[in-house]
């Protein structure tokens, strides 16, 4: 229950905000209000090689130097690590003011940063309710969260998209963002919505600070979960933030250029928006789940986690080309140790924590990512257990066909992508304990902290390249040139499929499938038919060329113009339609349509079979 007076407070700092909102728009656009104003200029700004030197810096090799920039970045985001001690000190309503998180949690998302993973928009979507705006449309909180990394001018939203350059909400389910990227989302963009919408949610699940802090050596699970359940004090100091003229035109900006990726959104729409009831509703119960998760994977993702993929392999007729995808853990060799209050929290519960220097034992979940069954099949169990801190994945190459692979296209690559998750002992157990312990989510806490705990732990992608022939494919201009694009292990002759496009005296730039032959003396017929309409008129085309292949050896990839020297045609008119109805015939005998130079490709090696 609410202090007396403390949401009659909340109110009149709301109802300020929104009267500043009122100004800002009345002030930043012409008539009516209805024109996003500029977000000001944040005073506090990084520059932009800063951003890409730590964004640089926590991508690489793990060691201390990535904790140090996670630790900076936090900074720059106005968010304090305190060391892994938990001696709070006593009689005090707030012993950590503002946004903080313990060391090792910074630890773990240099670790994550360092394995090239992340939390998958697709499980962030499973573990919250769509967020609904006011004409009805739902937005995913990880579509939400891809749109302000694209689109934020905040220093957390540029830094996440250093770090994500090739970030597109249209693939927000597919994207693994690092649990840095949340924390910089919540910071910037769900906790001030929370502070600005909180009077207009009916289902909020805050309860008062605890009034006194609680003592590690008599309850260390409370003494953790305290420290890192920050969300209220968070949000009252958001809603201190917002009275600023300066923040509250920042963050409508913010929220303008976010949700307005989707919907069009202008100041008066976001005005709007933050007194939608179930917006708000939903707001709140999204950043409880967001805040829980990013806490608990961050302060247990404490493993170097790699992924060694099988070398390039290439899909052919026979027998598959087969490969290992190898999982090493270690510790990250800085001497980390569990914190304090962990460790006894786990002793008072009898939960076993998993050992940092091993992980024998565990078990590890192979992902499926892309590229399996068109490229290859996994042939190993999906899951399997950790010996002496090594685990493999095994995967073999799919088919290719006999008429593709010596007369295909060229070759290309294609992405082979597992994830690994690992499974550590007395990780869930300890995970939701302390999760279900978050004053802050009232009745929710036990809920959200067994829905979040199975997630949690070390997790790394790893990506091999499968070498595949495409369908091969010819051009061919007005002046009869065709250009062929083949590639060929075997020698490209007999007859396949291929795609024929060319620019067309009537239909412009058309692909249509055509037919194939190949022949040993180097000659060649490229034949299709196609039906299209011309007004009342409907007109079937059958064409054949006759290719010269000056040259081609068994082994060459062919990017050139070839010589048509002739070609024969077939029009069949159907005008049945028009008035008079009419039909005709047109056909050619040999035609000749040109020399065009041939320009063969350099030849190229096959790879090993």
């Amino acid at each position: 229950m609410e202090q007396p007076g403390r949401r009659g407070f909340k109110q009149s700092l709301l109802s300020m905000f929104f009267m500043l909102l009122v100004v800002v728009t009345t002030s930043c656009s012409g008539s009516g209000g209805s024109s996003i104003p500029p977000a000001e200029e944040d005073t506090n700004t990084v520059s932009t090689l800063e951003i890409n030197t730590l964004a640089a810096d926590m991508r690489s090799t793990f060691d201390v130097e990535n904790i140090n920039a996670v630790s900076k970045a936090l900074e720059h985001a106005e968010i304090t690590v305190y060391a892994d001690d938990l001696s709070l000190p006593a009689a005090v309503s707030s012993p950590y003011p503002g946004t903080h998180m313990l060391y090792a949690q910074a630890r773990g998302m240099a670790l994550e940063l360092s394995n090239g993973t992340g939390l998958t928009g697709a499980l962030l979507d499973s573990l919250t309710e769509p967020i609904p705006l006011e004409d009805g449309t739902l937005l995913t909180v990880s579509q939400l969260l891809a749109s302000y990394i694209l689109n934020g001018d905040t220093y957390g939203a540029q830094q996440s998209r250093a770090l994500l350059p090739n970030i597109d909400p249209a693939d927000h389910l597919e994207t693994e963002f690092p649990s840095l990227t949340i924390v910089f989302f919540m910071k910037e963009f769900m906790i001030p919505l929370v502070a600005a919408t909180q009077d207009y949610a009916t289902t909020t699940l805050s309860v008062s600070p605890i009034s006194m802090a609680v003592s590690v050596s008599s309850d260390p699970c409370g003494a953790v979960s305290e420290f890192l359940d920050g969300l209220d004090e968070s949000v009252s100091d958001s809603v201190q933030d917002l009275l600023d003229p300066d923040h509250s035109s920042i963050f409508v900006g913010l929220v303008s250029s976010v949700v307005g990726h989707f919907v069009q959104m202008a100041t008066d729409g976001v005005k709007s928006l933050l007194r939608h009831n179930p917006f708000a509703n939903a707001v709140r119960k999204v950043a409880d789940v967001l805040g829980t998760l990013t806490d608990m994977q961050s302060l247990f993702s404490q493993w170097s986690v790699t992924v060694t993929p099988p070398g390039t392999m290439h899909k052919s007729p026979g027998s598959p080309t087969t490969g290992d995808f190898t999982l090493t853990l270690d510790n990250g060799g800085d001497g980390f140790e569990w914190p304090p209050a962990v460790e006894s929290c786990a002793d008072l519960f009898a939960i076993e924590l998993p050992q940092l220097d091993s992980a024998d034992g565990s078990s590890v979940d192979w992902i499926k990512v892309s590229g399996f069954d068109a490229l290859a099949s996994m042939t190993s169990p999906a899951s399997g257990v950790i010996s002496g801190n090594t685990a493999s994945c095994s995967v073999e190459t799919a088919s290719e066909s006999a008429d593709l692979h010596n007369g295909g296209g060229p070759v290309e690559q294609g992405a082979l992508t597992v994830r690994a998750e690992v499974q550590m002992p007395g990780l869930e157990a300890i995970a939701n304990r302390i999760g279900s312990m978050f004053g802050s989510l009232g009745t929710g806490a036990t809920s959200i902290a067994s829905d979040v705990a199975p997630h949690i732990g070390p997790k790394a992608p790893g990506t091999s390249q499968v070498e595949y022939h495409s369908t091969a494919s010819a051009t061919a201009d007005t002046n009869g040139a065709i250009k062929l694009h083949a590639y060929s292990c075997e020698g490209i002759y007999g007859v396949w499929t291929g795609m024929f496009s060319e620019d067309h005296p009537f239909l412009g730039q058309i692909s249509t499938p055509g037919t194939w032959q190949f022949r040993q003396d180097n000659t060649a017929d490229v034949s299709y038919s196609r039906t299209y309409s011309l007004e009342c008129t409907t007109i079937t085309e059958t064409r054949t060329w006759s290719l010269l292949l000056s040259g081609l050896p068994g082994s060459m990839v062919i990017d050139g113009e070839i010589n048509a020297s002739q070609s024969t045609f077939t029009y069949a008119v159907d005008g049945s339609a028009c008035d008079p109805p009419y039909s005709d015939t047109i056909t050619s005998g040999d035609q000749h349509l040109g020399i065009a130079p041939i320009i063969m490709g350099e030849a190229a090696e096959c790879p090993a079979q």
